[in-house]
């Protein structure tokens, strides 16, 4: 609540010292006479922007994806084919049914075998050959977290440039007043990552492919194998077939790590209007010198180009090895009107004021801008605060 009362505070700061800045000057600059110069201003700033929010997990759905890529599903073997086929020889964990050289005419064959006792029902008067086919997925949980993530961008140093046009009060050669325009450039950088965005665990099963053929025989004893051509017992070709998923007893944890990068630019030209108190120090008796100190207050609307450029990298992680990934990215460029407000002072290092450094901070409020799409993306708060070193030169 505080940070939402300071910046309330500071944008209508800004709005005051524009209307009382841009309107004082105007009368005294419609005559500036021969006490009207020019300055020109170059130097080196630092500027602050607020925090850049980043928005969008990892969807569950991306996770149950990839878990299904985890485990693999499965497919009929060539070798099981369907259950009504009657060419196919068909291969088992426990055992085999194959063509015999009578199958063509009937559906059964002699050249079966099995390796179990256990696989015999006698009451049901059939028996039952198993494969393991492959691995699905079990029950599930997905848990997210990271949703908000915040990064302020890196404070950099960049060049600025101010050029002023100022004349004297009439009534008080103390005081100046006049119009100013300054340029700068940004080029920074927020970063989010790698952080964990949400992650999800399922139990693994095992998928058993389950024959079950009729016998109407009595089988051998197991084990037994049967030979293509008869003598032997004849066991129908055609199974019943189930396809079962048991639990394996293995569990698969998924971990989604987002990283993510706005690369920002910002160009800011500004107009304004400037109030200087020169000499700001104690003014002693006539003829003697007089402190070098001078102050400033001005403010301005801006005119900002922004380029905004927002990478994403998803990553779905089991253990150490990469099950899914996925990169998106999107760039927008805007231009925005905002506004500013500064404060500073000057030393001038010569009598005459020719030459000066100057010092001043400045506040620039601008709107947040968004750049990804619906679902991610990032929010940047591209007002900002500006601590300037400027050297100038009067003409």
């Amino acid at each position: 609540m505080d940070t939402i009362m300071n910046k309330k505070y500071l944008n209508q700061s800004v709005k005051t010292s524009l209307c009382a800045l841009l309107i004082a000057p105007l009368a005294v600059l419609a005559d500036g006479g021969n006490g009207a110069k020019w300055e020109f201003g170059v130097g080196a700033a630092t500027r602050v922007l607020g925090k850049t929010k980043f928005y969008g997990g990892i969807d569950s759905s991306a996770f149950e994806s990839a878990l299904g890529a985890r485990s693999g599903g499965f497919s009929l073997p060539g070798d099981l084919g369907d259950q009504t086929q009657g060419s196919v020889d068909r291969e088992y964990d426990d055992g085999f049914v194959r063509r015999g050289s009578g199958t063509d005419n009937i559906p059964a064959t002699t050249n079966w075998g099995y390796d179990s006792a256990s696989q015999v029902n006698a009451q049901a008067d059939s028996i039952t050959f198993s494969r393991s086919v492959g691995t699905s997925a079990g029950a599930s949980s997905y848990n997210s977290n990271g949703e908000s993530r915040k990064d302020r961008p890196s404070v950099k140093v960049m060049p600025y440039f101010e050029l002023s046009r100022i004349v004297k009060d009439k009534d008080n050669e103390n005081i100046e007043y006049g119009f100013i325009s300054t340029f700068t450039m940004l080029d920074t950088s927020a970063h989010s990552g790698p952080s964990s965005v949400g992650s999800m665990g399922s139990s693994m099963n095992d998928i058993r492919v389950v024959d079950t053929y009729n016998l109407n025989v009595i089988p051998p004893s197991a084990p037994y194998e049967g030979s293509f051509n008869p003598p032997g017992p004849l066991l129908g070709f055609l199974p019943d077939r189930e396809i079962i998923e048991t639990p394996s007893g293995d569990v698969t944890s998924l971990v989604g790590l987002l990283e993510e990068k706005v690369s920002i630019e910002v160009q800011t030209l500004s107009f304004g209007a400037l109030a200087r108190r020169l000499r700001a120090g104690k003014v002693l008796e006539e003829g003697t010198e007089m402190s070098r100190l001078s102050g400033q207050v001005e403010g301005g609307v801006t005119f900002n180009r922004m380029d905004l450029e927002w990478d994403r990298d998803a990553s779905i992680m089991s253990g150490s090895e990469v099950v899914a990934q996925e990169k998106s990215s999107d760039r927008d460029i805007k231009y925005r009107w905002g506004a500013y407000t500064a404060v500073g002072g000057k030393w001038h290092l010569d009598d005459a004021g020719e030459y000066s450094l100057g010092v001043k901070a400045r506040y620039d409020y601008l709107d947040e801008e968004k750049v990804g799409n619906d679902d991610a993306g990032a929010t940047v708060d591209l007002s900002s605060w500006s601590f300037i070193i400027t050297f100038v030169r009067n003409f």
